[in-house]
C-alpha cells in the first residue's frame, strides 16, 4: 500500500494516460529525464534523412540476422576477425554504425555475409 502523503514526487514517462492519472490522483509528478532525452535524440536523428536511411538499413540487416541461423553463424566468423568488437548497447551500436558509415556501406556487409 502506498501512502500518498509520503510520496513527494512520481517519476513517469510522458504517456497521456499516465500524466492524467497522476493529475487525477493529485500526485506531483515529473517526466523521466532519460526518457525525454532518448525521445529528443531519436527525433533529432530521424530528422536527418541520411541518418534515418542508414539506421533503417541497419535494422533490416539486424532483422535478417535474427531470422537466419546461417547468417548468424557467418557473422560470428566475421566478428572473430575484428579486434575490439565489444559494443554493448543499442546507442553504442547506432553510434558505431553512423561513425563508420562513410568508410563502409551496409551493402558490403550484406555481400560479405551472403557469400
Amino acid at each position: 500500500m502506498v501512502f500518498v502523503a509520503k510520496v513527494h514526487v512520481v517519476v513517469r514517462d510522458n504517456a497521456e494516460h499516465v500524466t492524467k492519472a497522476m493529475d487525477e490522483a493529485r500526485m506531483r509528478s515529473v517526466g523521466c529525464l532519460a526518457h525525454n532525452l532518448e525521445l529528443c535524440i531519436r527525433t533529432g536523428l530521424e530528422s536527418q534523412q541520411s541518418i534515418d536511411d542508414a539506421v533503417s538499413t541497419c535494422r533490416r540487416i539486424a532483422a535478417h540476422f535474427s531470422q537466419s541461423t546461417l547468417a548468424q553463424d557467418r557473422l560470428k566468423e566475421i566478428q572473430r576477425t575484428i579486434p575490439g568488437l565489444e559494443l554493448h548497447t543499442i546507442l553504442q551500436v547506432t553510434h558505431g554504425i553512423l561513425h563508420r558509415s562513410n568508410q563502409c556501406s551496409c551493402n558490403c556487409l550484406i555481400d560479405e555475409v551472403s557469400s
